[in-house]
Parts: structure tokens; C-alpha cells; sequence
């Protein structure tokens, strides 16, 4: 069963909003040791910072005096924070800034872009750099936490809101965002090997990992520009399929995963927090084989695939080649409870697995091209 903890404030004027409430959250970060969550609060350019508790409720406001607050990031005691001056084709700078969580105080406050900038979503890769995506001038800038310096990690990029350090991959993963299809990138922290890992249809922008490595994608918009109902995906860590954990969602952007494995999500379009029980969404990874059937396996790429007992109406199909890159898929309604599926691919001669994903279960085997 889902779990939530919201904080509405319908039906009110935005001017009678006081700086202890929930006012367009765009991101969220916990602090394990305090068993604590604070959360940016764009607040149509009157910005604050807030903190809640263990149990998702407000407990004070921790900082005053931003403008348009994006991205946050903690580091041992210090929390960073986007802060921007103006929107998206302003003329105004975007800047860093870092607070000390024990005292409150100011620590940092640097100038990161001058005007056309806005700066969103940022992680750390836990060596000393903060990476930081901006979505108006289509980079992400590399921060020196002990010089204080900033460069241009990547450039030409489309849309980055979302930026995140995969420690198991020890790669910096990114959002390439359009209403229509949008990409999750994945880079060496040198700025090398820049790959495709992931795509759906609306804009993506925040990330969060498990312990085991799961990616869970907040999304939202549409290609005819509706919000509301949105999605946030469920992904294993080689990102070779994905499920809904949750489609009610208002423009979800910045999550974390905070206590007892629930994953916070901010919905800047209806000022809630929303906390998923993620124990409630576990998948079957990796079932036996023998439950699909590849024939003619070897193949000339020309062949069938069968299975049976399908528990779900929908069906996704996954074909890698060995080194993990994703060659083929498609998604498959079901009208009776079997998958009966010809495929004919060009395909190189070799070894390539096929994946199965059935509601909450996955299916994987080998075909062999000749």
C-alpha cells in the first residue's frame, strides 16, 4: 500500500502562503543521521528551504532570502543549494550557495552562470565535484568544492534537468528531456563515453537509487502538454526495462530515498510531498528460462517467441547483446494469457539476450544469431 504525506494549501491566495509551507517543491535530500528531509521551495520567486521530519512533517523553515531554488545537494553538514535569480530568458545570474545544517549558517555563496542560466538538478560524485544541470544554456558545470571553481563539464545538451552520480558505475547519469522522447545519459566522470541508457516519452528530470542499485525516474508533461498523472518509473541498474511505481503524481521532479526505503517525490504542481513505500514494488528478475520459448534458436534473425501463463495485459520485450546494450523492444497488449510473438531483426552473428517482462516478473534467455 501506498503511503503519503501531503501538504495542500487549495483555495487559498499565494499571498496568505507563509514560508512554513510547501510552495512549488522542486527537490528534496535526507539526512540519514538526523533522520531529517529538506526541501527547496521555488515559491514564485520568494524562495526557502524547509525542514520535516522523519514522518514527512514540517518542522521549521531553514533558510530565507532565495529567489528561485533548484537542485539541492548535502555534504557531510553543509546543504547546496541552485538558487537563481531569474526564470528561464532572464538576464540575472544563478548562483551556489551551501549552509551549515548544525548552525544555520551561510557558508558559500558563488556565482556559477551569468543571465540566461537556470540551474536545476545536482549530485556530488563524493570525490571533491558537484555536478550541476542547466537547462537554459544546455550544460552541466563541474564545481571544485575545494578551489571553487567552475567549468563546463558538458555542453549541446538537451534539456538536463535531472543530474545524478551512479557510485555503483562510478558514471554521472543525466536527463536529455523533450515532451515527445526523452533520454537518461550516462558519462564518465571524465566527460568521456557518453551513451544512451534509457528513454520514454515526456520529460524526465529527477533521479534516486537503491541500495541495490534500482533507478527510480520522476516524469512528467505530455506531448499536448497536460500535468497531472504522472509518472514516476522503476528501473533495474542496467536499465533494461522499467514499470510505473506511481502515475498520480503532479509534475514530479527531485526525489531521494529517505527513511525505511520510501522514496520522497516533489510535486511541484500540487505543493506535496509524496512517499512511496518501495517494498510494495518488487520484481521478479532473472526467472527461469524455460518458460520462454525462442525458436528457431540458433535463428537467421527471423524467429518466434512464446509464453505462457502472462499474468499481465502488457508485455515487454528487451533484446541486449552481450555487452548490454539495448538492440531491440517493444511493448505488447495481451488479450489472453499467452505471448505468441514472430520477430524478424537484422541482427550481427552472435550471442543476444532476450527479456520478457510480465506485470512484476522478468524472463530472460539466450538467442543465438547465425
Amino acid at each position: 500500500m501506498k503511503k503519503y504525506f501531503t501538504i495542500i494549501f487549495a483555495l487559498i491566495t499565494y499571498i496568505s502562503i507563509s514560508q512554513n509551507s510547501l510552495f512549488y517543491p522542486l527537490d528534496i535530500v535526507y539526512n540519514e543521521p538526523a533522520q531529517e528531509y529538506y526541501v527547496s521551495n521555488w515559491a514564485d520567486s520568494a524562495g526557502y528551504i524547509l525542514k520535516l521530519n522523519s514522518d514527512g512533517i514540517i518542522e521549521s523553515t531553514f533558510a530565507t532570502g532565495l529567489t528561485y531554488p533548484g537542485g539541492l545537494c548535502l555534504i557531510d553538514s553543509i546543504l547546496y543549494i541552485d538558487d537563481n535569480s531569474d526564470l528561464y530568458g532572464g538576464s540575472l545570474p544563478s548562483y551556489l550557495k551551501g549552509y551549515n545544517i548544525n548552525t544555520g549558517e551561510q557558508v558559500l555563496n558563488i556565482q556559477i552562470s551569468t543571465g540566461g542560466t537556470y540551474l536545476d538538478l545536482m549530485d556530488t560524485d563524493n570525490n571533491g565535484f558537484l555536478y550541476i544541470g542547466d537547462t537554459e544554456k544546455q550544460k552541466i558545470y563541474k564545481f571544485d568544492l575545494e578551489t571553487y571553481e567552475v567549468s563546463d563539464f558538458l555542453t549541446g545538451l538537451n534539456k538536463p534537468f535531472g543530474v545524478f552520480y551512479d557510485y555503483i558505475s562510478d558514471r554521472i547519469i543525466y536527463t536529455s528531456s523533450s515532451s515527445s522522447i526523452s533520454y537518461l545519459r550516462a558519462v564518465n566522470t571524465d566527460g568521456t563515453g557518453d551513451e544512451a541508457i534509457f528513454y520514454t516519452t515526456g520529460y524526465l528530470e529527477g533521479i534516486a537509487m537503491a541500495e541495490n542499485g534500482d533507478f527510480y525516474i520522476s516524469s512528467w508533461g505530455t506531448p499536448d502538454g497536460a500535468w497531472g498523472n504522472e509518472p514516476v518509473y522503476k528501473s533495474s541498474h542496467n536499465l533494461d526495462w522499467k514499470m510505473v511505481t506511481s502515475n498520480d503524481n503532479n509534475r514530479p521532479y527531485g526525489m531521494c530515498i529517505g527513511k525505511d526505503n520510501y522514496l520522497a517525490v516533489c510535486n511541484w504542481g500540487s505543493d506535496t510531498i509524496t512517499f512511496l513505500d518501495l517494498s510494495q514494488f518488487s520484481v521478479n528478475e532473472n526467472l527461469s528460462s524455460e518458460k520462454i520459448k525462442l525458436y528457431p534458436n540458433p535463428s537467421n534473425g527471423k524467429f518466434k517467441i512464446e509464453l505462457a501463463d502472462i499474468a499481465s495485459n502488457n508485455v515487454e520485450i528487451f533484446i541486449f547483446d552481450l555487452p548490454g546494450r539495448l538492440i531491440y523492444s517493444e511493448n505488447i497488449n495481451i488479450y489472453s494469457n499467452k505471448l505468441n510473438k514472430e520477430l524478424q531483426l537484422s541482427l550481427k552473428t552472435g550471442a543476444y539476450i532476450v527479456k520478457i517482462k510480465d506485470g512484476m516478473n522478468i524472463y530472460t534467455k539466450k538467442l543465438m544469431i547465425n
